[in-house]
């Protein structure tokens, strides 16, 4: 890995040939290669310009050729990943807006009477439990006298009522 600014890059990139030892050139070529890294290295200290770049000599591969195949790989990944956030935005946006309908009926079922809202639907439901008189008949008591009798083992039903 070679760490250095955008500065330095470009004061690099545009040094004259002249100004520069063999080295320096060799290094200049290195850094600044858009090829595979290993040719460069390879002409260097061979003297042989090869041909073969890291991918088709089968060793290990310079940050270029990483980089040529890793980006593609990078790109189909971050798609996928993407995608995957957009399904997993999307079904958070669905299950809220599914879980507000359920508050909501549930906020208006608190409203009504729930046993006539079973029995026969919102518009004979409006009124409260604790009055009906369709389940005062069926029980022949009132109904808040017979929920009184009823004991449940602690929290095993309702959470509010005990």
């Amino acid at each position: 890995m070679i760490l250095m600014s955008t500065e330095e890059y470009k004061e690099l990139e545009e040094k004259e040939d002249e100004s520069m030892r063999e080295d320096e050139r060799w290094l200049r070529k290195f850094i600044t290669a858009e090829q595979c890294r290993g040719l460069v290295l390879r002409e260097y200290f061979d003297g042989v310009e090869m041909t073969t770049d890291c991918n088709g000599r089968g060793g290990e591969t310079c940050d270029n050729c990483m980089g040529r195949e890793g980006l593609r790989a990078r790109f189909k990944n971050r798609q996928r990943y993407e995608d995957r956030v957009k399904g997993i935005e999307e079904g958070v946006r669905t299950e809220s807006r599914q879980i507000g309908k359920v508050r909501e009926m549930l906020e208006k079922l608190m409203e009504q009477c729930e046993g006539c809202w079973v029995r026969k639907g919102w518009a004979e439901s409006g009124h409260k439990l604790r009055e009906c008189q369709v389940l005062d008949g069926a029980l022949k008591k009132l109904y808040v006298c017979v929920r009184e009798k009823l004991r449940y083992d602690a929290n095993s039903c309702c959470y509010v009522c005990s």
